[in-house]
């Protein structure tokens, strides 16, 4: 990942499922670049905030709900891009692909752009998620409820969202990434209880932590190994405290715990090599002009951040020097052409032009 976009550094990030349809997919909830993708389990998060140069971070718990009306009346979403259970109605959007991988059985009903019916499956599963709409799919009651209130061409609305304890303060949260538990608050070793079932033993661990002043602090340590036993979440979190962390947040640990920096693995993973993950947390270091060309480059390499027909006047704009070409060329651009990590990453770097 760090070579795909020529990031600096790079910790492994959230829990993710190992195999099966949906592999790689979040376990947590996740947000990215304002797009929900996945529900998750309602545990602790790390949610990145908008506004400004510096980064904004806050650790909280962040659940995910929403409903869908038909009728006048609603039925609660019990999740998003996830396998469906027996008792389920869940959404699925784009972002997971081009099909939900639902199995078959229970009752699918396929949106267009205008949250419109455009068709309504009973049976069949693994629907296709239309580029601009979504699907809606439900099992057990959410199945009945789906047979009793929605036709094709019938009008939904869909409210969806998260909530947050505690409300994070003065952030409004563009990226959010469920991992659990958290094990620093207000400076003291505090191990939520979050069912994650390997609080007592000792295994490699990731953190993110954060220092009384906002400091943000990458934590990586191993375990498994004859050099190094790894330690219990009490222990790594009174470590965490020791340097300095004012809240820290437990990371997906275990054979995924890597840290890379400059292009090499700085730990041992207990794997004996990286393990595939699912997401990171990246780092980028853009502190003069030919950096930044550098990130643009590797940005733009992927279509999904920078679209073909926008690369060469971004590019130009940067080339040029000027921070006010650039971010004109940014603004006036829509959203389709830009994604909004690429939009992000490239304005907060606009300063170091002239």
């Amino acid at each position: 990942m760090t070579r795909r976009y020529g990031a600096t550094a790079a910790v492994n990030a959230g829990y993710f499922i190992l195999g099966g349809p949906y592999a790689g997919a979040s376990t947590g909830v996740y947000q990215l670049g304002g797009e929900f993708l996945s529900s998750g389990s309602g545990r602790s998060a790390l949610a990145l905030c908008a506004g400004g140069r510096n980064i904004v971070a806050r650790i909280g718990v962040f659940e995910f709900q929403g409903s869908v009306f038909a009728e006048n009346v609603s039925f609660p979403l019990m999740g998003l891009n996830r396998s469906r259970l027996e008792q389920d109605l869940v959404l699925y959007t784009p972002a997971l692909g081009p099909r939900t991988l639902s199995p078959a059985g229970g009752v699918e009903a396929v949106l267009d752009a205008g949250r419109r019916v455009v068709d309504l499956l009973d049976g069949s599963g693994n629907a296709l998620i239309p580029s601009d709409g979504l699907v809606i799919s439900g099992s057990g009651i959410g199945a009945d409820w789906l047979r009793r209130h929605v036709r094709k061409g019938s009008k939904l609305e869909i409210d969806a969202g998260v909530k947050a304890d505690p409300l994070p303060a003065n952030c409004t949260p563009t990226d959010i990434l469920g991992a659990g538990p958290q094990i620093v608050r207000g400076g003291r070793v505090l191990v939520r209880r979050e069912n994650i079932g390997h609080e007592m033993a000792r295994h490699p661990r990731t953190a993110f932590a954060i220092t009384e002043s906002g400091q943000l602090l990458f934590v990586t340590l191993d375990g498994r190994q004859a050099v190094s036993a790894g330690m219990r979440l009490d222990e790594f979190a009174q470590e965490l405290v020791r340097i300095g962390a004012e809240e820290a947040l437990n990371l997906d640990g275990g054979g995924s715990t890597t840290m890379v920096v400059q292009g090499q693995v700085r730990n041992s993973p207990s794997d004996g090599a990286e393990r595939p993950v699912g997401d990171a947390v990246l780092l980028f270091s853009m502190a003069s002009p030919d950096a930044l060309l550098q990130t643009f480059d590797r940005l733009a390499e992927d279509s999904a951040h920078i679209s073909p027909e926008i690369r060469a006047p971004l590019r130009a704009a940067i080339v040029s020097g000027s921070s006010l070409r650039l971010i004109e060329t940014l603004d006036k651009e829509n959203y389709g052409r830009v994604s909004a990590q690429a939009r992000r990453l490239l304005g907060s770097a606009a300063p170091i032009l002239r």
